[in-house]
């Protein structure tokens, strides 16, 4: 089937002054207390409670870590670019259909553009309050992009049994999420950069060195992937098997730059 190159379109994240009462009106033995008793001799001075400690800020108060955001922002991105690209082939693929079966692809693909619609939405609005969320906000957010994702990844699957789909629409479509996220790597890496130029120089040192050997993993990947473009039915498992486990390892160490990154900005 045709497939045809896309771009992606993807900032970020008072002194107050307690006086004391004035006594406004003169001593009136009815309005004016009477001073405390003195403690009989012998008698345990009062003790009174030491007041309690202020309650430590909680993540539902506290501002998210800048870092933590942007990873997260990043993240949505990427998934929202693959989003695009499966979109993009569903809607190539069912145009071609013809008869019974192209009323069931079209239902299905307007279902995966309203599920599309509504990961963009919620990605849109984790970039807008950014700056505000808390950590708990932005978790929370993670996880409802996340299952938003899983449940367009059965629609697909769903899509593409109910068309009967044949290897090369499958392929087609995984390739498309593979070139997509490809190009958010890229951008990805521009940004932590962007990021490690802020530190101090004994500190950008070791960060640098972490983006270097992240940019040799992503290196490594696009040779997965051209692998993956060539592969066949039978070596198809294999292929994409070899591909997923650098992809693993490339997204451990960008979670492990932003963990340093954060570190190095407190």
């Amino acid at each position: 089937m045709p497939f045809r190159a896309w771009k992606m379109g993807a900032a970020l994240f008072g002194w107050i002054a307690i006086l004391p009462a004035a006594t406004a009106h003169a001593e009136d033995p009815a309005t004016t207390p009477a001073p405390a008793a003195a403690p009989a001799q012998g008698a345990a001075p009062e003790v009174k409670p030491a007041p309690a400690p202020a309650a430590a800020p909680s993540s539902t108060t506290v501002p998210a870590d800048p870092s933590l955001t942007r990873q997260a922002i990043a993240w949505s991105q990427e998934r929202l670019a693959e989003l695009d690209a499966s979109v993009l082939v569903v809607e190539e693929n069912a145009a071609e259909l013809k008869g019974a079966v192209k009323a069931k692809a079209d239902a299905a693909v307007k279902q995966l553009q309203e599920t599309r619609d509504a990961y963009r939405a919620k990605a849109e609005a984790m970039l807008d309050n950014s700056r505000t969320w808390t950590a708990a906000q932005i978790t929370d957010a993670r996880k409802s992009l996340d299952d938003s994702w899983k449940t367009f990844q059965k629609e697909v699957d769903t899509y593409l049994d109910e068309v009967h789909a044949d290897f090369d629409t499958r392929k087609a479509v995984l390739l498309a999420q593979v070139e997509a996220r490809q190009k958010a790597l890229e951008s990805t890496i521009s940004k932590l950069k962007a990021d490690a130029a802020k530190l101090a120089q004994d500190q950008r040192a070791a960060v640098d060195k972490q983006i270097a050997a992240l940019e040799k993993k992503v290196e490594e990947l696009k040779a997965r992937a051209a692998s993956l473009k060539k592969a066949s039915a039978s070596s198809w498992d294999k292929a994409k098997q070899a591909y997923e486990d650098v992809r693993t390892r490339v997204v451990e160490t960008y979670q492990s730059i932003r963990d340093s990154l954060s570190d190095a900005m407190k």
